[in-house]
């Protein structure tokens, strides 16, 4: 999602090009709602370089964007005659921090493009997932309030980036309370039990749909929210692709880098008192979960953002 301005910086300075987009094959239906792609195919590690070698050149590509920056797209550029830009990671520590939208749009700094004035939204949803995310929203008990997305989870691999659940749980009983708002619970497989947590201290009027969706369904839903609230983790950066608006919730991570585009005025961030930017579990609680500075993340520092985005002094 913080590569898709590439595709629409090239959509609009090459309007009648035909872009592909190679990527993941678990993307394909998420990168299908990028407006300025004609077509997505799905990159199978797997499959060896003389496979996908034989498949770019059938592509018979006059420009070649590398973002992935690996020895495998570099040899595939190697035998190919199609002009290539490669995309460059800034290096850690380095300063200033350059956000991940700027470095990979960087990447076409050798083409001399035309700068875009707004880089997101980037994808919209089908009026069919809509439809259906819609009709899930009413069965699981939805009204006509104001859907705000709430993401618990940050996957499994970096548990630390999470903030408390308690504070999710407060967060969407507030929202309840106010009877302008119905609280979505927004997450995949792995936070599904999280979120059942949260839905269950909640009560009455906080819709869970985590683990119940497809990733079309989900930017679907996040496209419907007024505004997402969420850790450094992909639906906060789907949402942002979708046009809406996120109170990101920071510690192990910077938002200067990969903060919510668009939003870093938005964002409580605790980074300055982390101390395991560059690991995966918090060293000062050394167990799976909330690292110790997500917990300084407090419940009105989150609700005085959301007045400002929600535009409500009553909230």
């Amino acid at each position: 999602m913080l590569a898709t301005p590439v595709a629409a910086a090239l959509r609009a300075n090459f309007p009648r090009a035909k872009i592909t987009y190679w990527t993941h094959p678990s993307l394909i239906s998420l990168l299908g709602l990028l407006k300025a792609v004609d077509r997505v195919e799905g990159f199978v590690k797997d499959e060896g370089l003389l496979t996908h070698l034989q498949f770019l050149r059938s592509l018979k590509p006059d420009l070649f964007v590398d973002l992935a920056g690996s020895s495998r797209s570099n040899w595939l550029t190697l035998f190919n005659s199609a002009k290539v830009v490669r995309y460059r990671k800034q290096a850690y520590a380095t300063t200033p921090i350059m956000h991940a939208v700027d470095n990979f749009l960087a990447t076409l700094e050798p083409l001399s493009l035309q700068p875009m004035d707004l880089k997101f939204p980037t994808i919209s949803a089908h009026e069919s997932d809509l439809l259906s995310v819609k009709q899930r929203l009413k069965e699981a008990g939805a009204n006509d309030r104001i859907l705000v997305g709430l993401v618990p989870g940050v996957g499994k691999l970096r548990s630390h980036r999470a903030w408390i659940p308690d504070g999710w749980s407060y967060a969407a009983r507030i929202l309840c309370e106010s009877s302008r708002y119905t609280p979505v619970l927004v997450g995949g497989g792995d936070e599904v039990s999280l979120c059942d947590e949260v839905a269950k201290k909640v009560g009455a009027g906080c819709v869970n749909l985590a683990g119940k969706l497809s990733l079309v369904e989900t930017a679907a839903l996040l496209q419907s929210c007024k505004v997402v609230v969420s850790g450094d983790t992909g639906p906060a950066h789907v949402a942002i692709a979708a046009g809406t608006p996120v109170v990101g919730l920071y510690g192990p991570t910077f938002k200067e880098r990969s903060g919510p585009y668009g939003c870093l005025d938005d964002v409580i961030s605790q980074s300055h008192y982390c101390q395991c930017h560059d690991v995966k579990i918090c060293s000062i609680t050394q167990t799976a979960g909330p690292g110790e500075c997500m917990s300084r993340i407090m419940l009105e520092e989150v609700f005085e953002r959301l007045r400002v985005v929600l535009d409500d002094g009553d909230l």
